[in-house]
């Protein structure tokens, strides 16, 4: 896995706050909801929770709490983000390779209009 310097981890925050800017509305990307409605999972949750797997290191990441909207999600789980992190990005040697995953990830199901 690439080790990311100070100045890629700011690219990398930069880019995640693009995504919560510009959120995919639902109903553009795979998403499970609850018996009441609530999501509780997404394809874009999936990428910010990659995004700051690699910003925050493994070891802050572990220990970070679960954001509200992932509490209680059956769906989501620390272990399942690290080894997605390592299965798809453990072989790209830059940043510009990292970002250019997520973007082409969101590419296939945003229309860029916030929910």
């Amino acid at each position: 896995m690439k080790t990311i310097d100070q100045i890629e981890n700011i690219k990398l925050q930069e880019y995640l706050q693009d995504i919560i800017g510009k959120p995919t509305p639902f109903s553009k990307q795979k998403s499970m909801f609850g018996t009441l409605g609530n999501c509780l999972w997404c394809d874009e949750w999936e990428l910010i929770e990659m995004i700051k797997y690699l910003f925050n290191g493994k070891e802050v990441y572990y220990r970070d709490p679960a954001p509200n909207r992932l509490k209680n999600s059956p769906f989501w789980s620390k272990e399942a983000i690290e080894a997605k992190v390592e299965k798809d990005l453990g072989n790209m040697t830059t940043i510009e390779e990292i970002i250019g995953y997520f973007k082409n990830i969101r590419n296939s199901f945003n229309d860029t209009t916030s929910c």
